[in-house]
């Protein structure tokens, strides 16, 4: 009997070590975003950044540009998108700006418009001359930053046909800065206080707890039969 309660005992710590691994995995390429709410000013019909998310499911904002102009979305909506990498000039711009407008929120709306034409070239803004100036700022700005600079900045892209409401909305791609995620800290009028009422999703450091627990188990059984 106990040599069956053993072998369970093991068997089953491996299934959480495994499950454990592959949720990590998941966590690090794909995340569920959920908008709460906009922390920034509106301009004409716009709102700008920030668009504060609650992360897989995190108690706390976390504030993040939006680089897709032509899509629309709604408060309540959510998401599934995988965490990309900044690459490309456009890319590294648009973390250029989404920088500055957390250092100079004077600029944020010239900051937010200047991420959209980045990446939809034909759109115009309410004060194009300040636009403009910030492209240019961003595209000189780059160059004084290193790979490092980069590092923290992501893009959430979304998974195609995974957003809740069934309206017409289509998610928009997003980028952040993953040092400060669900930290409510980025972004004018984000404030640090900003809290949800759900819950955080559960991490997969609960699995591997067990996992670890429940072979340190098996494994001290093994060895007070080995040495009775």
């Amino acid at each position: 009997m106990k040599k069956y309660l053993v072998t369970a005992l093991v068997a089953l710590s491996a299934i959480c070590l495994v499950l454990s691994s592959g949720s990590l995995k998941a966590h690090a390429d794909t995340v569920s975003l959920y908008f709460a709410s906009v922390g920034g000013q509106t301009v004409g019909e716009y709102s700008v950044y920030p668009y504060n998310f609650s992360i897989d499911g995190s108690a706390t904002a976390t504030p993040l540009m939006c680089i897709s102009f032509t899509q629309e979305i709604n408060i309540g909506d959510s998401w599934t998108a995988t965490v990309q990498s900044v690459t490309g000039s456009n890319g590294e711009e648009a973390a250029w700006l989404f920088n500055d407008a957390n250092l100079r929120p004077g600029n944020v709306a010239d900051d937010q418009f200047a991420a959209w034409e980045l990446f939809d070239p034909g759109l115009t803004g309410p004060d194009q001359t300040g636009i403009n100036a910030q492209l240019a700022a961003a595209a000189s700005g780059i160059s004084n930053w290193t790979s490092a600079d980069f590092a923290n900045y992501v893009l959430y892209v979304p998974v195609p046909g995974s957003i809740s409401q069934s309206i017409g909305d289509y998610p928009q791609t997003f980028l952040g800065d993953v040092a400060t995620q669900g930290d409510g800290s980025e972004g004018e009028g984000a404030g640090g206080g900003i809290t949800f009422a759900d819950a955080p999703t559960p991490e997969p450091s609960g699995l591997i707890l067990l996992g670890t627990g429940m072979l340190g188990c098996a494994i001290f059984v093994i060895r007070r039969k080995r040495s009775a």
